[in-house]
């Protein structure tokens, strides 16, 4: 068993590599760059490693809350092969399970010498394995996934230091893929959203008067221009390495790409529920509406992502200035009373007599307190939201927001600042959100040389705390304005 994690210990193993050894793992990663397909990916990633480790049969798992989903084989499974046979729970494959824990490569040159379950040991004798070795998938030291690698029938092979070194640069590689054929998915989902709602746009504007039809027509060459825009981003994925800062760039690029679509689908949407090109009728203003409320949606997500490509590159500009504490709540709380009164919730704030001057940047507090306060609302269905203030110290002000929601669950408190987490088991899952939002406000609070607390009770709810400096330092303060 063979641990390693960090960047340090993956150019350890890199340096180790025999230069043939070092061109095979070059073409390992151009193969991996060459589709953001993830059935592809996982295909080409479990067939390149059974060949660079001199291996017979292998299998890719991807995790998936406690389960584990077998995403590909070598040799391939038969395409009909039964869905329920490809999810196994984690429990049952504790080997598996503790090579993501730890981050451990395991192996055994004879599995039946290895303190496998009787699961594990099923799967064995079912693939006729005989050497097997572990191999988790780990990006920034998160499990993503394992992969299970063997020999099969007699052949027997003892495993040695150059095979675990391999095995770490593999699964490096074969974590980032994944991760980037994921993230590509998910944009390419959006991205369908957005023309599903043309579509049906386009069908209930050619109903209409001719003003209408012209709307319509303006429209869909936002739509055009919006198709031709994420063409261009898939163009500029295939292009970019499999490096965090390509993926920064990216994400980056897209959000710029696809905010002025998306405003311009915004207004016309407006103007046409304003009336201002014809009457609608009810089923029309219906359907129009559902899609200027999509267009806000993903607006708000393009907004979220650029603020973290912002904060991953330390770019976020700082405008440091004396605020009114008491005047910055009442805004807040201001903001989100209407949706707490549509759900009868008690929206209450709480001030200290006399209450400190805040130096720090009025819009970035602004956007964090009304996040918190917007989450609070929209995941409690009863009792109480409140927004206390207080000086636990001289030098640090605390905005609390108190809610008696659902609560989180203890072992889900450590994932709830990830970035696309939304780590609340037991909250409603039809509330939207992508799970940025927190993520976002966290590195906002410390770019402000702050930080978000959480305590949550699972059934009573929880309590979301800003803790900010009261002043900033003058160096400081000039350095993150400039």
């Amino acid at each position: 068993m063979t641990k390693r994690s960090g960047d340090s210990a993956l150019r350890e193993a890199a340096s180790r590599l025999a230069p043939e050894t070092a061109q095979s793992m070059l073409a390992v990663s151009g193969a991996l760059a060459s589709s953001l397909d993830l059935d592809v990916v996982l295909q080409l990633a479990i067939e390149h490693t059974c060949s660079l480790l001199d291996l017979d049969t292998g299998a890719i798992y991807l995790l998936d809350g406690a389960s584990l989903h077998l995403g590909a084989t070598t040799p391939p499974l038969p395409p009909r092969f039964p869905y329920e046979l490809r999810r196994a729970l984690l429990s049952d494959h504790p080997q598996a399970a503790e090579s993501l824990e730890h981050g451990k490569v395991v192996y055994w040159k004879d599995f039946h010498a290895a303190p496998l379950s009787e699961n594990e040991r099923a799967v064995c004798e079912q693939r006729n394995l005989h050497s097997i070795m572990f191999i988790p998938l780990l990006l920034k030291d998160e499990p993503v996934g394992v992969m299970i690698v063997g020999t099969t029938g007699e052949r027997e092979r003892a495993f040695d230091e150059e095979d675990v070194h391999l095995s770490w640069i593999l699964a490096y590689q074969v974590a980032l893929a994944v991760a980037n054929a994921q993230l590509y998915g998910s944009l390419e989902a959006a991205h369908e959203e957005v023309r599903a709602s043309n579509d049906n746009l386009e069908r209930l504007v050619q109903e209409r008067t001719e003003e209408i039809a012209q709307a319509n027509e303006e429209l869909q060459a936002q739509a055009e221009e919006l198709q031709t825009q994420a063409k261009k981003l898939r163009v500029t994925a295939e292009e970019l390495t499999l490096s965090n800062d390509a993926r920064a760039r990216f994400l980056r690029s897209m959000s710029h790409e696809l905010r002025t679509p998306l405003n311009s689908i915004i207004g016309f949407t407006t103007m046409v529920l304003k009336g201002l090109a014809g009457d609608l009728n009810d089923e029309q203003r219906l359907q129009l509406t559902m899609v200027n409320n999509a267009g806000k949606h993903l607006l708000a997500i393009m907004n979220d992502m650029l603020d973290l490509c912002r904060i991953d590159a330390g770019a976020v500009k700082l405008n440091i200035e004396s605020l009114d504490v008491p005047a910055l709540v009442d805004e807040c709380v201001t903001a989100v009373s209407l949706a707490a009164q549509a759900k009868g919730i008690a929206l209450t704030a709480e001030l200290p007599d006399p209450c400190p001057q805040l130096i720090s940047d009025a819009v970035r507090v602004r956007q964090i307190l009304l996040n918190l306060l917007d989450n609070a609302v929209k995941f409690t269905e009863a009792g109480t939201v409140t927004i206390a203030v207080s000086c636990p110290t001289d030098e640090v002000i605390a905005f609390a927001v108190r809610d008696t929601g659902p609560g989180i669950s203890a072992e889900k408190l450590e994932a709830v600042f990830g970035e696309y987490e939304q780590a609340l088991e037991s909250r409603d899952r039809t509330v939207e959100g992508t799970g940025l939002g927190l993520a976002v406000s966290q590195g906002l609070a410390g770019t402000l040389g702050g930080t978000i607390e959480v305590e949550s009770t699972l059934g009573e709810g929880s309590t979301f705390t800003l803790v900010l400096p009261i002043t900033q330092d003058e160096a400081i303060s000039e350095a993150l304005q400039d």
